[in-house]
């Protein structure tokens, strides 16, 4: 058995020369092309090269081989012709050194290995990777039958057989896997193609979508800006001049009081569209800050009421309101707030006058759902999916007669969702709209 440990011995040493290689490279940390790591690499691998022929592997009938191909092939491969080069070398000498009758073709050899692993080293970076594969597996099918060769026939006559056929299977297996194999791949692609195609169609669909809903956003912010802001603004600019225009002695009069107080309406909308604008700018920035908390659902749904009730009363809609003294959800205070009077302000400028709107708060499960329903005439169904969209209004932009901005249910749905709530719209049993601010509680 000493061969197999001299073969132990070959491994050992190319093993000891990857890792010697590989301790340089990382400690110097040299470029993966640079001329100290290829040179660096030739030496080592060519004095490893000196080493394993200096020490043969005998086999049991007196054959001889070593393993010079080894590091020849990889280093040619790997690192390119200048290293492979080196190896070659020290190889061509180290056998030429030791002589006997096949000193100079064993001399020789080291270099048709790197002709080898140079010429495989350029088909890899050129050619279709499929094609080697197609090659390799013909290799290995080809290797696999040898066996059979020796099935009934003497060692004699199956080597004599392995010899004369040998030439003849390989180039009749390659052509035939790869023939075969470039026909199949080619359908494969076909169908890969197709596919591709089919989802860049997709892409491109989606993302005409999403461009015409962006231009649909902005034609709707253009038309809700240039209505709802000309309007405030000739209010105040119409005012200011009926005032500058009165005589000194009606100065003091209540006319004066009136216009007063129209111009004050008007830059309080003004303000509140400007404010409502900067709040969807700040959110989607991620500027807003969240700090959510066990806060009790009642006493901030009183106090919106409360800030709301003139409104409330203007318009003769009564707030019912229907929670427990300890609901309590996981929420922002100042977020919740600005969510209840966005969804109760909208239930009382949509609904009719002298028809109450119902608040109520109900825990389901590890959710808590506030409730707001009016008798309105509710939200069209073609508009629910795109609720929390900015600018969204149902009707005519121009001909609605109904204060806002579109911005309100945008900025809810923006500030629930970074509470880990929910907006969700529905039908109301009475006809109207029903919104719910779904939040986690405490189960």
């Amino acid at each position: 058995m000493e061969y197999v440990a001299t073969f132990a011995q070959n491994l050992g040493l190319l093993c000891l020369a990857a890792v010697l290689v590989f301790l340089f490279v990382d400690r110097f940390g040299l470029p993966q092309d640079s001329f100290r790591r290829k040179l660096f690499t030739g030496l080592v691998f060519g004095l490893v090269t000196v080493l394993v022929i200096e020490m043969p592997v005998i086999g049991p009938l007196g054959s001889t081989f070593d393993t010079r191909a080894a590091p020849v092939l990889v280093v040619g491969y790997l690192a390119g012709p200048f290293a492979g080069t080196i190896v070659a070398v020290f190889g061509a000498a180290a056998r030429y050194h030791v002589g006997g009758p096949f000193a100079l073709a064993g001399a020789m050899s080291p270099f048709l290995y790197l002709f080898g692993a140079l010429l495989f080293r350029y088909i890899q970076r050129n050619a279709d990777p499929t094609l080697l594969r197609f090659v390799g597996l013909a290799l290995l099918g080809t290797v696999a039958i040898i066996p059979t060769l020796f099935v009934g026939r003497s060692f004699e006559e199956a080597t004599g057989a392995l010899v004369s056929s040998w030439p003849l299977i390989v180039a009749g297996n390659i052509l035939g896997v790869v023939l075969l194999g470039v026909i199949f791949q080619q359908m494969l692609r076909q169908t890969a193609r197709q596919k591709q195609l089919e989802r860049l169609m997709t892409e491109l669909s989606e993302q005409l979508e999403v461009t015409t809903s962006l231009n649909r956003s902005k034609d709707i912010f253009l038309a809700n800006m240039s209505h709802e802001l000309r309007t405030p603004l000739n209010a105040i600019i119409g005012f200011a001049g009926m005032i500058e225009t009165l005589p000194d002695k009606d100065l003091s009069s209540g006319r004066v009081r009136d216009y007063a107080t129209d111009i004050r309406k008007s830059g309080s909308t003004l303000a509140m569209l400007i404010n409502d604008v900067l709040d969807v700018t700040k959110i989607e920035a991620g500027g807003a800050e969240i700090r959510c908390k066990s806060v009790t659902v009642g006493e901030l749904v009183e106090e919106v009421c409360a800030q709301l009730s003139p409104l409330a009363e203007e318009k003769r809609t009564p707030l019912q309101r229907e929670f427990g003294k300890e609901d309590t959800a996981i929420a922002d205070s100042l977020a919740l707030k600005q969510c209840l009077i966005n969804v109760i302000g909208n239930a009382i400028k949509y609904a009719p006058p002298d028809s109450p709107i119902q608040i109520s708060g109900t825990a389901e499960g590890d959710r808590y759902v506030i409730s707001t329903e009016d008798l309105g005439q509710g939200i069209p169904e073609e508009l629910k999916a795109r609720i929390g969209e900015p600018f969204l209004r149902a009707g005519d932009p121009y001909t609605r007669n109904i204060e806002g901005t579109g911005l309100g249910l945008a900025i809810t749905k923006r500030l629930m969702e970074r509470q880990n709530g929910q907006l969700r719209i529905a039908d109301s049993p009475s006809g109207g709209a029903r919104v719910q601010l779904i939040l986690p509680c405490n189960a």
